[in-house]
C-alpha cells in the first residue's frame, strides 16, 4: 500500500534529483523528465504546484527554469504534500466521511487520531535531503 498519491510520489522524485545537484543548479522542465523518467506535461504541472507552494523558485527567459527556493532541510514531506494535495490531506476523516474533527467523530476516530498525530509528526520532521536519488531511482 502507497501513502502517497502519484503527483507526490513525482514530486518527491523530482525535489530529491534537485537536492542531489550542484547547488544554485537550475534545472529545465526537460532535464528533470529525461533525468527522472517523468512525462514533462507531468513534471511541469508538479514543478508549478511546488513553485506555488514556495518550494521551488522558477526563473523565466532563456537560461530559465527551476531551483530550490529554501534550503533542501527545510522541505519536509509535509510540505510537499501541502503543496501537491492541499490541506485536505491533513484533515480527511480515515472512512471517508468528509473532515476529521472532534464535532464529527467517527467510530474510528480514536484510533486514528493517534495514528495521525504520529504520521504528522514523521511528515514534519523527514525531510528530502534524507532520500537518497540512487536508492529512488532504483525502487520507483
Amino acid at each position: 500500500m502507497g501513502l502517497f498519491s502519484a503527483p507526490v510520489r513525482h514530486a518527491m522524485f523530482v525535489l530529491v534529483y534537485m537536492v542531489h545537484l550542484e547547488k544554485g543548479k537550475i534545472c529545465t522542465v526537460q532535464n528533470i523528465s529525461k533525468d527522472t523518467g517523468i512525462s514533462e506535461p507531468t513534471a511541469a504541472k508538479i514543478l508549478q504546484m511546488l513553485v506555488k507552494g514556495r518550494i521551488l523558485d522558477s526563473k523565466k527567459g532563456p537560461g530559465g527554469g527551476f531551483l530550490l527556493a529554501v534550503p533542501q532541510e527545510q522541505i519536509t514531506l509535509a510540505r510537499i504534500l501541502l503543496a501537491i494535495e492541499g490541506r485536505e490531506a491533513f484533515s480527511n476523516c480515515v472512512v471517508g466521511l468528509g473532515v476529521c474533527g472532534n464535532a464529527s467523530v467517527c467510530p474510528h476516530h480514536a484510533k486514528w487520531a493517534l495514528i495521525k498525530q504520529e504520521l504528522n509528526d514523521f511528515l514534519n520532521s523527514a525531510t528530502i535531503h534524507e532520500i537518497d536519488f540512487e536508492f529512488l531511482s532504483e525502487n520507483k
